[in-house]
């Protein structure tokens, strides 16, 4: 006969769990070393171990320390009819926190932190990226309109803007006597009195 292969759900984790993880507002995965899993729970029955897990995954769910209620986490991992395992499980790998009436693990708690620091570290990054593209934008706004003010402005050859002074420097005048003189202000050519060009006229006879 053929043995028949019953489908193992691809989803171990309880329903109740599920929904923590899938919420967005928790943690998404946590390492799982299995080397040391194993060295720490070698002695424990499968029973046990799926408590033990339970409220490992309890603890990343919240993100926070067990409360020290025994019928509360009973009821999260379905040892209310066990309540001896999960007080033997709770003393060997949690540390009872009397003040604030809660269960500590040393590794879930060094686990959030880390992931709390990445969140950080991702957040920071996040807004100096904004930041940068922000002033980037804002740079090239800056550059644009610069080159719009400067279209009127005519390069030479090296790079310099001609100006008015250059310009008249380069102006050719008729060479007549009479326009001689230059009118700056005006940028023109103006007649010479008439007494200016008797003198003018004395000063080139032989």
């Amino acid at each position: 006969m053929i043995p028949i292969l019953k489908r193992v759900p691809t989803n171990p984790l309880p329903q109740f769990l599920l929904s923590g993880f899938l919420s967005g507002n928790c943690m998404h995965y946590y390492q799982h070393h299995i080397g040391d899993f194993i060295k720490d729970t070698s002695f424990l029955t499968n029973e046990e171990i799926g408590i033990y897990l339970k409220l490992i995954w309890l603890y990343y769910d919240s993100e926070k320390p067990l409360p020290n209620n025994l019928f509360e986490l009973g009821m999260k991992t379905g040892t209310r009819d066990d309540q001896v395992n999960l007080e033997g499980l709770l003393g060997m790998f949690f540390v009872l926190d009397l003040k604030n009436q809660c269960w500590h693990h040393t590794r879930c708690d060094k686990e959030i932190e880390h992931y709390k620091q990445q969140l950080t570290s991702a957040s920071k990054a996040g807004k100096a990226s904004a930041l940068k593209r922000l002033m980037n934008r804002n740079a090239t706004g800056v550059e644009q309109a610069l080159n719009e003010r400067s279209t009127g402005v005519q390069p030479t050859m090296n790079h310099e803007p001609l100006t008015n002074n250059h310009i008249i420097k380069k102006r050719s005048y008729p060479q007549d006597p009479a326009l001689i003189k230059i009118d700056l202000d005006n940028k023109k050519a103006v007649p010479i009195p008439e007494h200016i060009k008797a003198k003018l006229a004395e000063l080139r006879k032989p």
